[in-house]
């Protein structure tokens, strides 16, 4: 984003589910404390900590918010997010 530093993620977990339930999210890669995205117009590559199976898949990926930002407060600011991976027609 181009505006105030203060809304950038500091702490964060990426998680998978095949169903779109609340308690069926399992996470796959935590981030605590990170400060090379916590300025505007930054950006960096973080590697999936979790390897997975190649008998795994996943329908949904999504990136939840897990602390204050970097400006401790409750809003979060992204511009932008990539995942880069494999995809498979099922």
């Amino acid at each position: 984003r181009n505006d105030n530093d203060i809304q950038n993620p500091q702490s964060w977990c990426i998680e998978v589910s095949n169903t779109d339930r609340d308690d069926d999210w399992r996470i796959i890669d935590t981030r605590e404390n990170v400060e090379s995205v916590s300025k505007r117009n930054s950006s960096e590559t973080f590697e999936i900590n979790t390897k997975l199976t190649t008998s795994e898949s996943y329908r949904y990926i999504r990136f939840r918010h897990t602390n204050l930002t970097s400006g401790e407060y409750n809003d979060l600011a992204i511009s932008s997010i990539e995942y880069f991976g494999s995809l498979i027609k099922l």
